[in-house]
C-alpha cells in the first residue's frame, strides 16, 4: 500500500507539472529581439572592434548588419554620414537597404592612408519603428597617406619613385642622390641633393601640367658650406617643371626671397606667343594698393625675420595653388597664406595679356625637397 500512496503521489506531481506547462502555452505574448548593432565592416575588417581599425580596403563597401530588419527610408544620406578627417568633407554615398542589412557605397574609392569617420544618427529604425542608438566609428584605409585628387607622390622614403602615380624616375635619372633623415627625425625619409651634381628627373612630367593645380613640397635649405666659385653664398634651385616652358622654384644665397618663376603659352589672338609673371615673394607685405605688383592681393608682412627666418636652414613647408579659370594663384608656407596674386588683372596690360594656359614641357625636375 505504500508503494501505490508512493506512486499516486508521483502521478499527481507530474500532473501538475503538465497542467502548469499547458496553462504557459496559452500566452501568445514574445519578446521582441532588442534593436542593436550586430556586425559593421568593410571587406574583411572589422569597423566595430575595440580599436580603430587602420588597413580598411579604399573600394569595399561598408555593410552592417542589425538584429532586426531596418526601415530603407530611413537609411539616407541624413542620418548616415562618412566624413573625411582632414578636410571635414562628408562624401557622397550610394546607402542600400536589404532585410536587416545596410549598405554603404561611398562614390568614389576613399582615399589611402586617410581616417574617416562614419556616423549613424538616432533616426535611423528599425521596420517597425523603433530608432537605433546613434553611433560613430573612425577607421583610417590602408596605404600611404594620399588627399583627393592627388595625381603623383614621392615620399623619397629610400627611393625616387612615385607611391601614388606613374611618375616614377628611370633609374639613369636618378643622380648623386643620397637619403637623409626627414623633419620627424626618420632615417633615410628625405632625398639630399648636394648642390652640384644631384638631380631627379622625371620623363613624363608634361603630363602634369594643367591649367587647374596645387603642389605641395618639404624643403630643408641647407646654406652651409654653398658656396659659388667665387666664394660667395650660392643660390638654390628648389625644384621645376619644364624649366623655361613651365615653371621652377628657386632663391638666393641669403634665401631672401621664394620664386617660382615661369612661362606660359598664350591662347587667343596672342596664339604662339609666351608670356609669364613670377611669383615673387619677399615677405614684405607690399601689395598692390601698397605700390607692389598690381596683381598681388595679398602679401604677408615677416617682419624683421623676414624670409630667411622661416625658410633657411630649417623644414619648412610650401604649397602653391592656381586656378586658370580665374587666373589666381596662392602661395603657402607653413599652413600659412603668404602671397596671392589675381592674374586676371594682367588682361589690363597690353604688354602682358591674360595668361590662360600653361605650356607644354620635356621633363618634370626636383632638385630639392621631401
Amino acid at each position: 500500500m505504500e508503494t501505490l500512496r508512493q506512486r499516486f503521489f508521483m502521478f499527481l506531481c507530474i500532473f501538475a507539472v503538465a497542467f502548469v506547462s499547458s496553462c504557459g502555452d496559452d500566452d501568445d505574448t514574445v519578446t521582441p529581439v532588442a534593436l542593436d548593432l550586430e556586425s559593421l565592416s568593410a571587406g574583411d575588417t572589422d569597423l566595430n572592434a575595440a580599436t580603430a581599425p587602420s588597413n580598411v580596403p579604399s573600394g569595399a563597401s561598408i555593410v552592417a548588419v542589425f538584429t532586426r530588419d531596418m526601415d530603407a527610408s530611413t537609411a539616407n544620406t541624413d542620418n548616415i554620414t562618412l566624413v573625411r578627417d582632414y578636410d571635414n568633407e562628408s562624401l557622397d554615398l550610394n546607402i542600400s537597404t536589404s532585410g536587416n542589412t545596410i549598405t554603404i557605397d561611398p562614390a568614389e574609392p576613399l582615399g589611402e592612408g586617410t581616417q574617416y569617420m562614419l556616423s549613424f544618427n538616432g533616426n535611423v529604425a528599425a521596420a517597425d519603428g523603433e530608432t537605433i542608438n546613434a553611433f560613430q566609428r573612425s577607421f583610417t584605409t590602408a596605404g600611404s597617406f594620399v588627399p583627393s585628387g592627388q595625381v603623383a607622390y614621392w615620399p623619397f622614403d629610400g627611393d625616387a619613385n612615385d607611391a601614388v602615380g606613374d611618375f616614377s624616375p628611370a633609374t639613369e635619372d636618378v643622380v648623386a642622390i643620397t637619403y637623409g633623415s626627414d623633419r620627424l627625425g626618420n632615417d633615410g625619409g628625405a632625398a639630399v641633393f648636394d648642390g652640384d651634381a644631384s638631380i631627379i628627373e622625371v620623363p613624363n612630367g608634361p603630363e602634369l601640367l594643367s591649367g587647374e593645380f596645387s603642389m605641395s613640397y618639404w624643403v630643408y635649405i641647407n646654406t652651409e658650406n654653398h658656396l659659388d666659385d667665387g666664394g660667395n653664398p650660392a643660390g638654390h634651385f628648389i625644384m621645376g617643371l619644364g624649366n623655361f616652358r613651365g615653371f621652377q622654384f628657386e632663391t638666393n644665397g641669403g634665401v631672401d626671397f621664394l620664386k617660382m618663376a615661369k612661362q606660359y603659352a598664350l591662347s587667343g589672338e596672342w596664339e604662339g606667343e609666351v608670356g609669364g609673371s613670377d611669383f615673387f615673394f619677399n615677405g614684405d607685405g607690399i601689395d598692390r594698393d601698397a605700390g607692389g605688383f598690381y596683381a598681388t592681393t595679398f602679401e604677408r608682412d615677416l617682419g624683421e625675420q623676414g624670409v630667411p627666418g622661416i625658410l633657411k636652414d630649417q623644414w619648412a613647408h610650401v604649397v602653391v595653388t592656381y586656378d586658370g579659370g580665374p587666373n589666381i594663384r596662392h602661395l603657402y608656407i607653413n599652413g600659412e597664406l603668404m602671397q596671392t596674386d589675381d592674374l586676371g588683372s594682367l588682361s589690363e596690360v597690353p604688354e602682358e595679356p591674360a595668361l590662360n594656359r600653361i605650356a607644354s614641357a620635356n621633363r618634370m625636375t626636383f632638385i630639392e625637397g621631401d
